[in-house]
């Protein structure tokens, strides 16, 4: 009789276990495409079907003009893209724990342990949303910004301090030779009181510049003295190749 009992317990036990397991996976896979779907159409911006996935009691709370407005300046605001949600494991009949991972401007987000709450209306599931499911673990008077901070090199100096990088303004004056030197005894005292660099200094760097300039029309004229040479040379051979042909 023992016996008997001790069967009759340990085939209700592996029941009951059986019909909790069996709960648990129909759970899970009723839920689960309820929150992948959530997840397209968050990356698809599509958040006027996202409202059809919440529940009455949260369309109560919130109309769906707020509703795609505070999704479409959040979102778009942050520059949210590539959402990922994941789904733990579900203990609950009414709340389901997921992980929300997103890239944005100021890079990858990721909050975990979140609870979203659930509600099985017209033998579907439905979220009982809330605005901690834009943002955890944000509120209903919260508001988002994003603000871009420029970056400042710091200076680099060294053992006595004397700086050797560091922010500053730099400027730069272009002087055409032949323009300059046209009237240079004006134009020299000018540029170097602007410039603060000696008058000897800035005759140096024009001088230069006037000699490359020369250089450069030499080269020039005899690289076109070249090409006329060779353009006659053709031409001098084709006419004696015609000269041939006529007289035979």
């Amino acid at each position: 009789m023992n016996k008997f009992l001790k069967k009759v317990i340990l085939l209700l036990s592996l029941l009951i276990l059986s019909t909790f397991v069996l709960s648990g996976c129909s759970k899970n896979n009723e839920v689960q495409p309820l929150i992948k779907n959530y997840e397209k159409l968050l990356n698809e911006g599509n958040y006027e079907a996202l409202y059809d996935n919440i529940s009455k009691k949260s369309k109560e709370y919130i109309s769906k003009e707020e509703f795609i407005k505070r999704y479409s300046s959040i979102y778009s605001g942050i520059g949210a893209n590539d959402i990922k949600i994941s789904i733990g494991e579900i203990n609950s009949k009414t709340q389901i724990p997921i992980s929300i991972t997103m890239n944005t401007l100021a890079g990858k987000l990721k909050f975990e342990d979140i609870k979203v709450d659930i509600v099985k209306e017209d033998k579907n599931y439905k979220i009982n949303w809330n605005e901690s499911l834009i943002l955890p673990p944000m509120t209903k008077d919260d508001k988002i910004g994003v603000e871009v901070d420029k970056a400042v090199r710091g200076q680099i100096l060294d053992r006595d301090n004397n700086k050797l990088a560091y922010d500053g303004k730099a400027y730069q004056v272009n002087i055409h030779p032949s323009v300059f030197t046209a009237n240079k005894d004006e134009n020299l005292p000018k540029f170097a009181e602007v410039l603060d660099v000696s008058m000897d200094k800035i005759s140096e760097k024009i001088e230069n510049l006037s000699n490359n300039e020369k250089s450069n029309v030499k080269t020039g004229d005899y690289n076109n003295l070249l090409l006329w040479i060779g353009v006659a040379l053709v031409a001098l051979i084709i006419l004696f190749a015609v000269m041939r042909k006529n007289k035979k």
